[in-house]
């Protein structure tokens, strides 16, 4: 049993479908005239037609669809159409919190609220329930009314709220669970039909991701150049120099010419003290072994001159 006391249509179907196999099984036993045949076919062809009638109430959310920005909001009603001898609802909305939020339709009440349509008047029944929870996202709405109150007949709104967008994406309005009742309790047939939320804006999480194709040697080189630039400071620009510019940059030294310059004549001076060392060691060397030469020759002679003298 639901709070309205509705019994539901699955229980309602059953119980139509056992009785119209009864009265079959009935007719089958009974020899009528093709008069009476006739006559019970249009009594049961009126039967079939008014219950098809009775199903062309609609229930839907109007608009079908919304596009917001975000933070941006937007009135949304529940509408019924078509719909005959109806003296209490309850609706069951869904949608994703993580998206849009229902906006509290009666700051003065506590929790959040959802407003009532034109189609009754509150004051003619009572609310049996009226709550939003943005955590979830789910709402509940039911109300019905009391005698002497005549039941409600034709279109109108049933209920309204303001939707906020507050992160881009989608959202479905769903109308999870619907009842339409009559004064005797019993369930009303009719149609649903949802609505859409579409926030416009980056989805977060959703960045491109990172490529995993090495960079070429150009797109290094251009890195590196880059980083050099920004730590070294801002870069040359490129506007031609003025006429001062100009002969101010042609009388002002050029310092990588000056630093080469210094550079080799630092050098050089070595380069000379080099060889100037390496040939005073063989200009050494050499008279040194002229010198051992005469001295070799002198006791040659020596020895020489003294076996002669022997002899």
């Amino acid at each position: 049993m639901d709070p309205i006391g509705f019994i539901s249509r699955g229980q309602k179907a059953e119980y139509a479908i056992r009785r119209v196999k009864d009265f079959l099984s009935r007719l089958e036993n009974i020899r009528l005239g093709g008069r009476i045949r006739f006559l019970l076919g249009l009594a049961l062809f009126g039967l079939l037609a008014a219950l098809a009638a009775q199903t062309s109430a609609r229930v839907y959310i109007q608009p079908q669809s919304l596009a917001l920005a975000l933070g941006d909001r937007a009135l949304s009603t529940v509408q019924v159409d078509d719909v005959a001898n109806m003296f209490g609802f309850e609706l069951h909305l869904a949608f994703d919190p993580s998206r849009v939020q229902i906006v509290d339709g009666n700051p003065d009440a506590s929790g959040i609220q959802l407003q009532p349509g034109d189609m009754f008047t509150v004051g003619d029944g009572f609310l049996v329930a009226n709550q939003v929870d943005n955590e979830l996202g789910t709402a509940v709405f039911a109300f019905s009314l009391m005698a002497p109150a005549p039941p409600m007949s034709g279109a109108g709104t049933l209920v309204q709220f303001e939707v906020q967008a507050i992160a881009a994406g989608a959202s479905d309005l769903l109308l999870e669970q619907t009842i339409l009742a009559s004064p005797d309790g019993e369930a009303l047939p009719f149609v649903a039909q949802n609505s859409s939320v579409v926030v416009e804006g980056e989805v977060e999480g959703e960045d491109e991701p990172a490529s995993d194709v090495p960079p070429t040697n150009d797109e290094v080189v251009a890195q590196y150049s880059s980083a050099a630039v920004e730590s070294d400071g801002a870069p040359a620009s490129d506007a031609p120099l003025t006429d001062d510019e100009a002969e101010l940059s042609s009388d002002a030294p050029d310092v990588e010419q000056e630093l080469a310059a210094a550079d080799l004549e630092g050098r050089e001076p070595a380069r000379e003290q080099q060889d100037d060392g390496s040939g005073d060691g063989f200009q050494r060397f050499g008279i040194a072994m002229i010198s051992l030469a005469l001295v070799a020759a002198f006791l040659v002679a020596l020895l020489v001159r003294w076996g002669l003298k022997q002899g």
